[in-house]
């Protein structure tokens, strides 16, 4: 009997993954993003009854997406997976789906800091199995330490987070009911800049109410006025994910997203979350550079997030 099984459906018996696992990969996420259409495959070790690797898409028509509504989804496996076990677990995946008639696959990655050890595994599998990147995006990762957010930033932005100190601006976590106030914040904000939300208030109140642990919001406030707000996911257990966040154009003099960000550096250092993760810099598929030079100037550091495509 070979060590490694492959399934097209959830091992029933097996004992634990030996991999973390993101919100994004959850069943009761994956049902969200839709019940129907779902192809979910997975590697088992069969002496320990372990999970080592999954995959899960959802199809439409000829096409099948990981994920379908998520920033990330693809594939999870274990450090301890055989190369050669995850290039052929990939072509399992590719074989099962041709037979649904799927023609063409897309992957969309996390950020090569979520999962580097099996990042820079897999990405040299996919480019030997014929796929090719259709995005390449950069996401801006803070390394959560002992340091102090306002010793790591550039000085502009030490310049910019006395004034906001300066002018009596303040920090507070604001509470799940006020959602709805946050989300329209924001989304006013962006609409000011012609930009949008990928998601409706309605579909995020979904989310959190499925997963309340997961979501955190954060303000900046004036006195009573909210000058900068974010709704953070904690994806995994050990990433906080700067999810949406903007400031009201009047205080755009004082910057006070860098005050929103040295809040959610605080919430990671004192919940013993390793990394904070900006999200990428893009505008209309293409790299916004004013954005990401921010983003690195508040300390992030660069981190590729490629969505990868096939025809089968």
């Amino acid at each position: 009997m070979s060590t490694y099984s492959f399934h097209s459906c959830e091992p029933k018996d097996y004992v634990e993954r030996t991999y973390p696992v993101s919100l994004f990969h959850l069943p009761l996420h994956l049902d969200l993003q839709k019940r129907t259409g779902r192809r979910s495959f997975f590697v088992l070790h069969e002496k320990s009854k372990k999970l080592l690797a999954e995959v899960h898409f959802h199809g439409d028509g000829p096409s099948a997406t990981s994920p379908l509504r998520a920033p990330f989804g693809s594939y999870l496996f274990s450090e301890k997976l055989p190369p050669e076990v995850l290039f052929d677990f990939v072509l399992f995946a590719e074989e099962e789906l041709g037979k649904d008639k799927i023609k063409n696959i897309t992957l969309k990655q996390a950020p090569a800091a979520y999962f580097s050890k099996q990042y820079n595994l897999l990405v040299p599998v996919l480019l030997n199995l014929d796929y090719t990147i259709q995005q390449a995006e950069i996401s801006s990762i803070i390394t959560i330490s002992e340091k102090l957010f306002a010793e790591r930033i550039d000085t502009w932005e030490q310049r910019k987070l006395k004034q906001a100190r300066e002018a009596e601006l303040v920090t507070r976590l604001i509470h799940e009911e006020s959602l709805g106030m946050v989300y329209s914040f924001i989304l006013q904000c962006r609409q000011q800049k012609d930009y949008s939300l990928s998601m409706t208030l309605d579909e995020l109140k979904v989310v959190v109410q499925k997963f309340p642990d997961r979501f955190v919001l954060f303000g900046v406030f004036d006195q009573d006025n909210l000058a900068a707000a974010a709704i953070t996911i904690r994806v995994t257990d050990d990433v906080l994910y700067n999810f949406y966040s903007d400031h009201h154009p009047d205080y755009d003099h004082l910057s006070p997203v860098v005050m929103l960000i040295e809040s959610e550096y605080a919430y990671s250092r004192h919940h013993g979350l390793s990394r904070l993760d900006l999200g990428t810099s893009s505008a209309g598929g293409k790299l916004n550079f004013p954005l990401l030079d921010f983003k690195l100037r508040l300390g992030g550091m660069p981190s590729p997030k490629y969505t990868f495509v096939k025809s089968i």
